[in-house]
């Protein structure tokens, strides 16, 4: 997987960008990344696009990748929003996860545009 991280200035958000195949290490190298850049912008903020990216595991790598979050560095604090286009099933699971999990400050989206509204409808 390629990726891309950078501070959103304009929009106060940390964004991640993949493409291509993927596995739960090389995201868990861009999520680490994200949060670094979020640190040094204090910002708690993240979206994660994916649509252009291809999961290359079993479901149950998203299991475990799910149940390590706070292992990554994020917390309950931030606030996540994930883009999907594709892979629907793994991330409707990785969702219920982390809802069973009490990441109820992480959330699954089909569209960049809701994503952005939903992480700046507090504000």
């Amino acid at each position: 997987m390629t990726h891309k991280v950078f501070y959103d200035q304009e929009k106060h958000v940390v964004r991640v960008k993949g493409e291509g195949p993927m596995t739960t290490s090389e995201l868990a190298e861009a999520v680490r990344c994200a949060i670094e850049i979020g640190q040094k912008h204090n910002c708690r903020r993240y979206i994660g696009d994916w649509r252009e990216g291809v999961a290359t595991e079993p479901i149950g790598r998203t299991f475990l990748f799910m149940d390590g979050m706070e292992a990554l560095g994020l917390d309950r604090g931030h606030r996540i929003a994930q883009v999907y286009g594709r892979d629907a099933e793994i991330h409707e699971f990785a969702k219920m996860v982390a809802h069973n999990r009490g990441w109820h400050n992480l959330r699954y989206f089909q569209s960049l545009e809701e994503a952005e509204a939903w992480l700046h409808e507090e504000e």
